[in-house]
């Protein structure tokens, strides 16, 4: 009987030691800034929704704790460095911030809540050697880091594989995270390289969607290495390795209710978004389904609820005001239709539904003409920098059209749509800015409404070709091959690249048109500035295929074209021939847009 017991006993231990496994996530967001920093609302609902998920489907305890400091932060590591933990706990940390990359001293920092413009003494901003220590001296035998910030590829470690999981022809749930968690594990997930990245996390994205169960393997558990399988679908590439003592072991995401399920967590993820949002009923809420469900089967509720919601702020702007102006300016936005149409009636003494405005462009529209003709697009191989998604060089050959000479100001969104959406307010001069793509068609549709035309975003072919001056052979906007921050409003602080002369970096956008710098069409803020939406839906290698005359890239693709860079860019970002994108519902103080039409 003896012999019989051992066995049996090391099989309860083994499987006490598995439930009694706890997972740990702590979440760091920061959303609210000083300093000439962008605000990013959406790191917060980001990371709630992610931390519910690892609750709800997988039994972590998740912690969110938003706009903390360096100090704040470097103190809750230090806590955590003081728990005890089990040997096979496992904990994960996702910082999702600004992040930066100090090229005299090549270091990449995190820039928590707090974190000065320019902090030479890094008394503000969070070195990532300095993270990787803290995080290191952490006991807990199995962490996971995530970065979702700016430069965060920049973190010290070694690229490898993880260790994990080795499956069987019968894959055995138990055996698969005894594997797993049978050495130390330091591993880390960066949203890109030394490289921005966007205001809307494709990174938070797609670990929702990893969370979601389609992508568990047979065994029922997301294992390290499937997660980043599906981590690599985002753009920017998440960069990913290890540091700090790991020694092979790999991080599992086991259904809440154990390896007894072997099948994915069980849920409708579009379902579970969009109650939660429903739940929040929030702007940011309703907003952060759109951006992250690019093809969920509530977007047109989302759209509606949000566009109450948006209503709402305009009709409190208007009772705030208390004037008759107000309250015309609600009327010509949303009667018939509006909430509120009746009560603005009464406050104007004028009828609910106001007169349909004369059908006639805007006095001195400020688009220029650019005739048609064959260019030459993209990055050839004697220019500096290309990027893949650039080439081939390829002739395009394009007809009439018209384009602003200036970025769609603040005066003529507020003037359209009632509100200024902008981060960087108080300059009706200035580019409208965090505007998503969405908001541009709906801010397009009330324009030409009240002006009888069709105004529209341009083409991507279009906007190199009027970038170019009509074509020409330039690498900037300003008509130039020399990127000048007295020309172009880009980031030229600390800037080594041999196109581009170093300077002022204004961290902000500044009125169109004010550097007076224009190409040889007249066109201003070509290159830097705010981002510019195009037309188009952004394919990587769609230059390889490109139609030769008038193309436009129509396919249901994820992300939209911008072009031109912005005030936070270096300047190899704000050539004529970069290419960036964004998904229809993202925005961010750097990203605006100019109007084109076409011929009558």
């Amino acid at each position: 009987m003896k012999t019989c017991l051992l066995p049996a006993l090391l099989l309860a231990a083994t499987l006490l030691r598995a439930q009694t496994r706890q997972d740990y996530a702590v979440f760091f967001p920061v959303t609210s800034y000083a300093d000439g920093w962008t605000q990013l609302p959406n790191t917060l609902p980001e990371c709630n929704n992610l931390a519910g998920d690892l609750r709800t489907l997988y039994g972590f305890e998740a912690t969110v704790l938003p706009n903390k400091n360096k100090q704040e932060i470097k103190a809750k590591l230090a806590e955590l460095a003081g728990r005890p933990y089990g040997p096979d706990d496992q904990l994960l940390l996702y910082f999702s911030m600004h992040g930066y990359f100090d090229e005299a001293g090549e270091a990449g920092c995190l820039c928590p809540a707090g974190a000065k413009a320019n902090d030479n003494a890094f008394d503000t901003w969070l070195l990532h050697t300095e993270l990787r220590t803290l995080v290191t001296r952490i006991p807990c035998e199995h962490i996971l880091v995530v970065l979702d910030a700016c430069y965060s590829g920049t973190f010290p470690g070694k690229k490898g594989a993880p260790g994990g999981p080795i499956y069987k022809e019968t894959p055995d749930c138990q055996t698969n995270v005894k594997q797993a968690l049978a050495r130390k594990t330091r591993y880390y997930i960066a949203a890109g390289g030394k490289e921005r990245v966007d205001a809307v996390s494709q990174l938070a994205q797609k670990m929702r969607t990893a969370f979601g169960g389609r992508y568990n393997g047979d065994d029922g558990i997301l294992s390290l290495k499937e997660l980043l399988g599906v981590l690599s679908e985002a753009r920017p590439e998440p960069k990913d390795g290890n540091f700090g003592g790991d020694l092979g072991g790999g991080f599992v995401f086991v259904p809440k209710n154990g390896c007894g399920n072997t099948s994915a967590p069980s849920r409708d993820p579009d379902q579970s978004a969009w109650n939660h949002a429903r739940t929040q009923n929030t702007e940011e809420a309703y907003q952060f389904y759109l951006d992250t469900w690019s093809s969920g089967r509530f977007r047109a509720e989302a759209r509606r609820a949000l566009d109450r919601i948006q209503e709402e702020h305009v009709w409190q702007a208007a009772l705030k005001k208390g004037n008759a102006t107000a309250f015309e300016s609600y009327q010509a936005s949303y009667c018939p239709g509006g909430l509120y149409c009746t009560e603005a009636a009464a406050k104007t003494a004028a009828p609910p539904v106001p007169k349909a405005p004369e059908h006639k462009p805007l006095p001195d529209d400020g688009l220029v003409l650019v005739k048609g003709g064959t260019f030459q697009m993209g990055c050839s191989s004697e220019q500096q920098d290309c990027s893949d998604d650039e080439k081939p060089v390829h002739s395009v050959t394009l007809s009439d059209f018209y384009i602003g000479r200036h970025e769609v100001t603040q005066r003529l969104w507020t003037q359209v749509m009632g509100a200024n959406p902008s981060q960087f307010k108080n300059c009706d001069d200035c580019p409208v800015e965090s505007v998503s793509w969405d908001d541009v068609q709906a801010f397009l549709q009330k324009l030409n409404a009240q002006t009888g035309r069709n105004y529209r975003l341009p083409t991507e072919a279009e906007w190199e070709y009027a970038a170019r001056g009509g074509g020409k052979q330039v690498l900037f906007g300003n008509g130039k091959n020399t990127a000048d921050p007295t020309e172009i409003n880009f980031d030229a602080k600390n800037n080594k690249a041999t196109y581009s002369v170093s300077g002022l970096y204004r961290a902000k956008t500044v009125p169109v048109g004010s550097l007076n710098s224009p190409n040889a069409l007249g066109l201003h803020d070509m290159s830097g500035n705010v981002w510019e939406w195009c037309a188009d839906w952004y394919s990587a290698d769609y230059y390889k295929n490109s139609p030769a005359e008038n193309p436009t890239e129509a396919s249901s693709s994820s992300d939209l074209v911008l072009r031109g860079g912005s005030w936070g860019n270096y300047p190899r970002d704000c050539r004529v021939s970069f290419r960036s994108r964004s998904a229809p519902g993202g925005r961010d103080g750097r990203i605006g847009f100019r109007l084109c039409s076409s011929p009558q």
